[in-house]
């Protein structure tokens, strides 16, 4: 799994805790990867972009007589490590205890798997395909490689990359491993979910402007920081039914968060990192962030060129509005 600590504000914007419980989900369910095996590092921070955005687009969907779309964040909660999933059965981990290189644990060893959050299963075809985000279309669904990670010193374990099939020549991948709390759309919902992506169908934000998907469906170079790179992340379509814990299920954007930015007493705070996090998981849009009224910052037109006006992700906030209540300072929004 990637070291993803620095994506620690983008989780805090969509992820809240719940308890969890065990849903069976049918063949046709979409799963969007949170770990290095099936999604490199733009594909992780999209994501969180990805998800905000069908989030965004709900009160529109119910709007026009359409469901709102349900995201399960499926982490296990009672796992008993963070890292510790091996990809599939072709994958070896690696070697501890009186295991040698030569004789290796197998891939199922509980030690190396106490950190899946579920796995899927099919001894006939592949558990799992990739899907076109340009398309949708289950016809385009392609055989999924793993990401080679080894050499990353980012990553541990690491594991060379494996093509997900079924073969009568290689040993046949029968066993597909998640971990790192990856997202899922139930088959019911992924239908509108595609549509969405692709562009088929466009809804519009709480303001009527369009909700723009297009950075998330052609892959490109990503940047940190960059509002300019690509946000494409891979899907998985579930071909089987599987078991998976539901830790949290949401389907509205979560509430605005409040930035603490700058410190006009003693300059102690270091600011300029969400709007970062943001660009890279393709949210830097126009609105996204603001200044509330009666906020310290509010006339800081580098910060807030728009003025006394909250944003629609997170505003600004100096230290001194800790104590001079811009926190619970209402507008009209």
């Amino acid at each position: 799994m990637r070291n993803l600590r620095l994506l620690g504000p983008l989780a805090i914007l969509i992820l809240a805790s719940s308890s969890a419980f065990a849903v069976t989900y049918p063949g046709g369910s979409l799963i969007i990867p949170m770990q290095s095996a099936y999604q490199d590092y733009c594909g992780i921070a999209s994501a969180y972009g990805l998800v905000y955005k069908v989030l965004q687009a709900n009160d529109w969907l119910s709007t026009n007589g359409m469901s709102r779309i349900t995201v399960h964040w499926a982490y296990k909660a009672t796992k008993g490590s963070p890292n510790r999933c091996v990809p599939t059965n072709r994958n070896v981990p690696p070697v501890y205890g009186s295991y040698t290189t030569a004789n290796p644990p197998p891939w199922n060893d509980p030690v190396w798997n106490d950190g899946c959050d579920f796995r899927l299963t099919d001894t006939t075809s592949p558990a799992v395909k990739l899907i076109s985000n340009l398309s949708g279309a289950s016809a385009s669904d392609t055989i999924i490689t793993t990401i080679n990670t080894v050499g990353d010193a980012t990553v541990y374990p690491n594991y060379p990359a494996v093509t997900i099939a079924i073969t009568p020549v290689l040993k046949s991948v029968t066993s597909v491993g998640y971990m790192g709390g990856p997202f899922i759309i139930n088959a019911s919902d992924a239908p509108i979910f595609l549509q969405l992506l692709t562009g088929t169908l466009v809804a519009n934000d709480a303001s009527g402007a369009a909700i723009d998907f297009g950075p998330y469906r052609t892959p490109a170079t990503c940047s940190f920081g960059s509002a300019t790179s690509g946000h494409h992340v891979n899907i998985h379509r579930a071909q089987t039914s599987f078991n998976g814990d539901d830790n949290t299920n949401f389907n509205a954007p979560p509430p605005r968060v409040a930035l603490l930015e700058t410190d006009s007493l003693d300059g102690y705070v270091t600011g300029g990192i969400l709007p970062q996090y943001l660009a890279s998981a393709g949210l830097s849009f126009p609105g996204a962030f603001g200044c509330p009224v009666g906020s310290v910052n509010a006339s800081n037109t580098t910060l807030c060129p728009s003025g006394a006006t909250s944003g629609v992700i997170f505003d600004y906030l100096d230290v001194q509005d800790l104590a001079n209540g811009a926190l619970s300072n209402l507008d009209t929004s």
